[in-house]
Parts: C-alpha cells; structure tokens; sequence
C-alpha cells in the first residue's frame, strides 16, 4: 500500500513541476509558435527523464509508472493542441490556466490551506471535487413535461461550501437538459458567475447549443462543456453542435456512453477522427451509463470482454494519439482507485441529485441523506463526508480497494464487499421503483458474475505488467 501511495505521491509532485514550467512561460508560448515549441520540447524530455529516474530509484509498480508518465505526455500532447487548435478569449484562458490547471491540478494552493484544517478535524484529506445532476425531466400523467430542480439556495450552498471548506475548484455538472434549469430565476450560467474561482464541467445535448447559450459560456470563461455524442457520430446535429463551440473558440469535451450496443461505433478509429480532428474536441469522457443517476440497464452494460477491450482502447489513444478519454469506470491505475464517498485521501467526490439525495457515486444507486435535510438540520457538507456509509467505503479503499486497481468499482467489482457494507449501514435507493430490483437476488447474482469474470480477465495484467513490469 504504501509503494503505491509513493507512486502516485512521484507522479503528481511531477505534474506539478512540469505544468509550473509552462505556467512561467504561458505568454510565450500562448503567442509564440518558436517557444511554445520549445518549451513543449523541454516538458515532454522532462517527463521522459523522471521516468527513467523512477525506473532506476524503485522497482515497484513499473506499471503504473509508465501509465502515469503517459497520462503526462497525453496531457502535453492536449495542451499543445488547444493552443494550435483555439484562440482563446482572456476570460477563457483564466478559466483553463488560473482555475482548471493551476488551483485544482497542480498549485493547489487553496486546497493544500484547507487541507491542514481539514486534517486536524477528521484524520485525512478532503474531497477534490463534486458531482451534481440539478435538474430531472418529469412527466406528468396529463402529457406535458416538467422540471425538478434542485433549489438554487441549496445549489448554491453546496459550490460554495466545495469551495471555502475544501478548496474545491471543480464541479461536474451532469445529467439531462441541464440548459434548462430554473430556480429562484436562477440557471446555472448564474452558478458559474457566482462562483469565478470554480471550473465547471456541464454536460449539454447538441440541440440546446444555441448562439445565444455559445455567447453565455465564453463569457463566463469558467465552463467547459461536455457535448453528448450519440450515434451516428458524424450526424448533422453532432457536426454542428461542435462547429458551434469551436467557431466560438469554447474549449470542449465529449460525452461518450458506451452502452453494449454502441461502445465499438463510439470508439471506432473513424469516430475518434472525426471527434477529435474534425470536430476539434479536447477530450472525452467514457461511461457506460448515462451520468444522470438512474438505474443501470443491465442488458445495455458492456460484458466484461467489451468492458476490458473498452479499457484497452482508452489506453492505446492515449498512448499512440495523445488522446484523453476519462474513463469513469476503468481509470483506476491513474486515480489511484475509487474515488466515491468522498475517497480515502488522494481525491474524490459524491454524487448529489435534483431531489437533494447524496450518494457515493454517480454509479451506485444508494443514497445514504439528503442535502435538503442535512442543511435544514444545521450541517454543512463535512457532515455528509462523516456520514458512516461513506466512511466505510473509504475503510474498504484503504484497505481492500487498492489489490488490483483494473477493478476499481466497489459497485460493479466488488459486489459481496458492498452488500456487507450494506447490511450495517442506512441507506436506501435513490430510485424507488427500482429498489425491488436492487433487492433481488437475481441482480446481484448477476453481478457477482460479471465481477468476477471481469477481474479473471484483468488479473494477470494487473500482476504481470503493473506490478511487474513484463
């Protein structure tokens, strides 16, 4: 356990050297083509150098070494591309530079000052960042459609208790027809305006991309949004959607789900061409379920042989295209393992929903309060990180999580580890009507299946090649 936290303690003190190396040259290299690929040039040597230094210091985990040096070179490879690809508005370039690179990824500095409160209360270190689905399309039995929103004093609350208490830049903002969400005459543009020091990451469908909505980002210049890319790939609607963002110099991300039947369209090598040439995309997010929070179609989840050459896929575009696809379910060997409940101190997150129930995960179903009640009762956000569900899935990260990190998910590899954790804690589905289901002893018979052909699949990988090198 300990040569692991090593690895991945080395890994990030050098991405933070590397990108503060841009950082002190960034005028130069935004302007100048010479420097920009000079400086590109002494990083990616930079980077090359401390792996070989790694692999001369310590023998253990060559693996994840090697993974964490590519992740590196991919991420070098991206920001090169966006200064290629973008021209970007200045209040862009302080959203990407000042907020998104600097305060979350490498400086830290906000979240190191809280860090040292934080440690003091409660023993380890906070939460990197949140995961918040505001708004729910309800249909009512008249015909019609509505919205359930998240209250925007609540919303509000929460960003801005991730921010003060934890020193959280981020927020993902995830779900369905996010545009749309309405309280108190609020959106979530008025979110992003309220909180300038917070990178948001929204996810949006292609059809509310209006020129209207292009305009409102850029001039927030502390969102990202993350398109929804939904077969065909090169539809009319997708074509334009991203034309949109980048005729708009709007630095964007895609949204791929990759359910069984469309996992190998979504990431054929025409696909990823046209996403990330032609459509001038920055990078991906891979889900095998909507990142909405409802119940998981079991007959719509890759098997586990799809599931591992999903994994494979990420890692070769990666490694050979300097393509960055952030895996929900498999990045376990660059995250350090699961990161729900709040995580066991390397980062991590919990997952909220429109009607304020919290859960450890935007992947798992259980919720274990409700953000309504947790503020109306007086408690603050380090509250519902102490709630004992999520202190125990911490204790399972620490000392269970870590065996093999291809099989990362206390939900979907793991199933007998969360069903007693279940039996001694207080929780209840955030679904109701599929709370029978989660109940049933054929689902988790068929997820008990699924995790261990899975983790057959990935063992000798794991032992061979992370551990050993070979």
């Amino acid at each position: 356990m300990n040569e692991l936290n090593e690895s991945f303690n080395r890994a990030e003190a050098h991405i933070s050297d590397v990108v503060n190396k841009l950082l002190r040259q960034w005028s130069q290299v935004v302007h100048n083509p010479a420097t920009r690929r000079l400086m590109f040039n002494i990083v990616e040597q930079s980077i090359l150098d401390n792996l070989d230094f790694t692999r001369k210091s310590s023998k253990k985990n060559p693996g994840l070494n090697d993974e964490h040096t590519a992740l590196n070179l991919c991420l070098l490879k991206t920001a090169e591309r966006t200064l290629l690809d973008y021209e970007f508005s200045d209040s862009t370039l302080q959203g990407l530079l000042g907020i998104l690179i600097r305060d979350q990824l490498v400086n830290k500095k906000t979240r190191k000052e809280k860090e040292r409160a934080f440690m003091r209360v409660y023993g380890q270190a906070q939460p990197s960042f949140l995961m918040i689905n505001p708004v729910q399309p309800v249909y009512s039995a008249e015909g019609g459609q509505k919205y359930a929103c998240l209250d925007w004093p609540k919303l509000e609350r929460v960003v801005a208790e991730a921010e003060n208490l934890w020193g959280a830049c981020l927020v993902l903002l995830v779900g369905d027809d996010l545009l749309l969400y309405r309280s108190q005459d609020k959106d979530l543009f008025d979110l992003a305006k309220k909180h300038p020091a917070v990178f948001f990451v929204l996810v949006v469908n292609g059809k509310d991309l209006t020129d209207e909505t292009c305009a409102r980002l850029k001039q927030c210049g502390n969102i990202s949004p993350v398109l929804i890319i939904n077969p065909p790939v090169e539809s009319v609607d997708n074509r334009l959607a991203m034309q949109r963002l980048y005729g708009n110099a709007i630095p964007f991300g895609v949204l791929l789900i990759t359910t069984r039947d469309f996992a190998e369209n979504l990431l054929s090598t025409a696909s990823i061409d046209f996403i990330f040439g032609a459509g001038h995309a920055l990078y991906g997010l891979v889900s095998p379920v909507p990142l909405n929070g409802m119940p998981p179609e079991m007959n719509a989840i890759p098997g586990p042989p799809q599931r591992l050459w999903i994994w494979r896929r990420s890692q070769d575009l990666m490694r050979s295209q300097g393509i960055l696809l952030i895996d929900f379910w498999n990045y376990g060997t660059l995250t350090g393992g699961c990161l729900a409940g709040g995580g066991c101190g390397y980062g991590g997150y919990f997952y909220i929903n429109w009607k304020g129930d919290i859960s450890p995960c935007v992947l798992m179903p259980y919720a274990a309060a409700n953000l309504n009640q947790v503020f109306e009762s007086g408690g603050c956000i380090n509250d519902i990180w102490a709630l004992p569900f999520f202190k125990s899935i911490r204790q399972w990260q620490k000392t269970q999580g870590k065996d093999n990190l291809l099989t990362p998910c206390l939900f979907w590899d793991h199933q007998a580890d969360l069903n007693q954790i279940l039996e001694n804690e207080s929780v209840y589905c955030m679904n109701e009507d599929f709370a029978p289901v989660l109940q049933g002893s054929s689902y988790r018979t068929f997820l008990d299946e699924y995790s261990r052909i899975f983790s057959s699949l990935v063992e000798s990988t794991w032992k061979e090649y992370y551990q050993g090198g070979h």
